[in-house]
């Protein structure tokens, strides 16, 4: 079974990154030649990128203090305009105009939109490598439920960008790609199943993880399984002693 899934997401990765590829060619074919016909009229043509920091602010110009228009959720796919500036006075800060879904259009720190990525989950705990080689193992690892953008394809490897659970900012690795599902409602259920893993109040984090088992969106995921079994063991009194074990008297 497990093989059959590698095969599947494998073929869907290649074949979306291969139309990427060409998208991406026949529009570098058009610019170059509306400029050597117009110069004026030449502009950079719209690419899609994924999010990979969640609640990422789009204000209405590039810096931290213009006015706030909407955040983008991550794993969230949207549209690079071609437009791209730097606030000096925040550190350089390097934004990139974008456009939502829903026809919202802002600024956004470019380095958490990976052009030309494909949004991805991991299904289980996966070693990061320096390279695609076994040989350049790194001490870090993704978790099962981290969102990643995908950037590259070799072999049966992905160089991936995004937050590990345990890090502190976005880092980029290559990974087994067999352990990456590129599936809208696994990303969708990682997402708000990693809030509700992390809530530290016990009453909350369990209506949190009942409210994404018992939602119907969410049951073809993954990880429907994983928070069903988070929810069996807290219904589980720690202190009661086991059947088998209760005295009888006798």
């Amino acid at each position: 079974m497990k093989k059959i899934a590698f095969f599947f997401l494998s073929t869907f990765l290649l074949a979306a990154c291969s139309q990427t590829e060409k998208t991406s060619a026949t529009d570098e074919d058009t610019v170059e030649g509306v400029a050597s016909s117009d110069e004026s009229e030449a502009g950079a043509q719209p690419l899609a990128a994924v999010c990979v920091w969640d609640n990422l602010s789009v204000r209405a110009e590039p810096n931290s203090k213009s006015k706030y228009i909407t955040s983008i959720s991550i794993g969230e796919t949207l549209t690079l305009l071609g437009e791209s500036a730097v606030d000096s006075a925040d550190n350089n800060r390097a934004y990139a105009k974008v456009s939502l879904a829903d026809g919202k259009e802002g600024w956004a720190q470019s380095l958490l939109v990976i052009e030309g990525g494909m949004a991805a989950v991991f299904t289980d705990d996966v070693s990061i490598y320096k390279r695609p080689d076994l040989l350049t193992k790194s001490d870090k690892s993704f978790s099962q439920m981290d969102i990643v953008a995908i950037k590259s394809l070799q072999d049966d490897w992905a160089e991936v960008v995004g937050k590990r659970n345990e890090g502190t900012w976005i880092e980029t690795g290559w990974v087994k790609k067999e352990n990456l599902s590129p599936k809208p409602v696994d990303i969708a259920a990682a997402k708000f199943g990693r809030i509700a893993l992390n809530e530290k109040d016990m009453a909350k984090r369990k209506q949190a993880i009942s409210d994404i088992v018992n939602n119907p969106d969410f049951s073809g995921s993954t990880f429907i399984p994983r928070l069903e079994g988070e929810l069996e063991g807290m219904d589980i009194d720690p202190l009661a002693e086991p059947a088998d074990s209760v005295s009888t008297g006798q």
